[in-house]
């Protein structure tokens, strides 16, 4: 908390927009790149996250949990047009 500390009172002071929208992005993360960093760090969150996808019955879900987890978006294209060949 101490090291936002700063960041946030200083968005407590009148500001420019340009200045606004800085101290906001500096306090963001996306989605995306939060829920990687995540995966990454737990790898048995990450093996829960595809076990959830693979019970889907359309299988792009599990590819783009595979995509997601192994950051690897040419394994997972690969995998899909395979599993396209094969049925």
């Amino acid at each position: 908390m101490q090291a936002n500390s700063g960041k946030i009172a200083a968005m407590a002071r009148p500001q420019t927009a340009r200045s606004r929208r800085r101290a906001r992005d500096e306090l963001t993360v996306s989605h995306r790149e939060r829920l990687v960093e995540e995966l990454l760090a737990d790898p048995k969150l990450a093996a829960e996250y595809l076990l959830a996808a693979a019970e889907d019955s359309d299988h792009r879900v599990y590819f783009t949990a595979v995509r997601t987890v192994t950051g690897l978006p040419e394994l997972a294209q690969n995998q899909l047009l395979l599993a396209r060949n094969l049925t």
